[in-house]
């Protein structure tokens, strides 16, 4: 039982570490098209 929740809980800890990952990527990402949003504008301002 005890062996079986460190499994658990280390393939938890697994599937959190690439959740966050991932949203850091996302995170970085939407950045990004901010920053192209941004400039999209400043050209059709132009």
């Amino acid at each position: 039982m005890e062996e079986h929740l460190r499994v658990v809980l280390s393939k938890l800890e697994i599937i959190k570490q690439e959740f966050e990952r991932r949203n850091t990527e996302l995170e970085k990402k939407m950045e990004q098209m901010e920053k192209e949003k941004m400039n999209l504008r400043l050209d059709a301002d132009v």
